[in-house]
């Protein structure tokens, strides 16, 4: 028998996440499957939201390692506004194990990439428990096998798109809607290529880790590999700008391998 909320109707979805890939790629996603979904580019936004509509969400979607409001202090201010008896499920996200101070308060950690499947686990398991629901206090929990997935098809270097994830986006949506999210990624990618030589040139260590970061995640998503791969490199070695300057170089072949990946499986518009 179909529950209410694993039917995913009338379940609303607040993604609150900086990256544009990120956010484009799980609000289309939920949203053919579904779900009501809007979405927020950071804490702030997502609290005058929550603030000036009265919109109580059955599910916040929340990036840990956005700019500015974010984390534990985020999730506290979620919580002073939807509370855990109104039946919310509040989830953290990121490209990387959070640290446990960043996600205390919240109901559960997903690893990007991840799908709707992950989603209505916690919506079943919430529903199954409603007055058992226990915080990830102790340790941030790992729910999905995406980013095992991920670390896997990393490791072929020469890679650029994950075909998997593309032909699931195309079971999901027509071809238009596949291209033009890999077109946000490519443009995305040539948005942030500039602003990170800038970091690299000025020795800003935290605008790499944090450039990185977004890249993984994002590109995590979709099955782009390679970029994928090379983001998490500059988040893992910002320390070491002179191998970020090398690191950026292979990025600028990935974003056009994406680019011919785009010309070569759709046809033109």
């Amino acid at each position: 028998m179909s529950s209410y909320y694993s039917d995913a109707d009338h379940v609303s979805v607040l993604i609150v996440d900086d990256d544009e890939v990120s956010r484009e790629v799980l609000a289309t996603v939920f949203t053919i499957e579904g779900y009501e979904v809007r979405t927020a580019q950071d804490g702030v936004a997502a609290l005058a939201m929550l603030d000036a509509e009265n919109y109580r969400p059955r599910v916040i979607l929340m990036d840990v390692r956005m700019p500015g409001l974010r984390g534990a202090s985020l999730i506290s201010q979620f919580r002073e506004r939807v509370r855990p008896e109104s039946g919310t499920v509040l989830l953290a996200m990121s490209a990387s194990e959070p640290h446990i101070d960043d996600v205390l308060g919240a109901d559960g950690f997903l690893g990007k990439p991840f799908g709707t499947k992950e989603l209505k686990q916690w919506l079943e398991k919430s529903e199954r428990e409603p007055a058992k629901r226990e915080r990830q206090e102790a340790s941030a929990t790992q729910v999905t096998d995406s980013k095992r997935e991920t670390s896997s098809n990393a490791s072929n270097l020469e890679a650029t798109l994950d075909k998997n994830k593309l032909e699931a986006l195309r079971a999901l949506m027509p071809e238009a809607g596949v291209r033009q999210i890999y077109s946000t990624v490519v443009d995305d990618l040539s948005r942030r290529l500039p602003t990170l030589k800038a970091a690299i040139e000025r020795g800003d260590k935290m605008m790499v880790r944090h450039i990185g970061h977004a890249i993984k995640g994002g590109c995590g998503m979709v099955g782009a590999v390679d970029a994928a791969r090379l983001g998490a490199m500059l988040e893992a070695e910002s320390d070491k700008l002179d191998n970020s300057s090398a690191i950026v170089a292979q990025l600028s072949s990935a974003i056009e391998a994406l680019k011919d990946m785009l010309g070569r499986e759709f046809s033109p518009q």
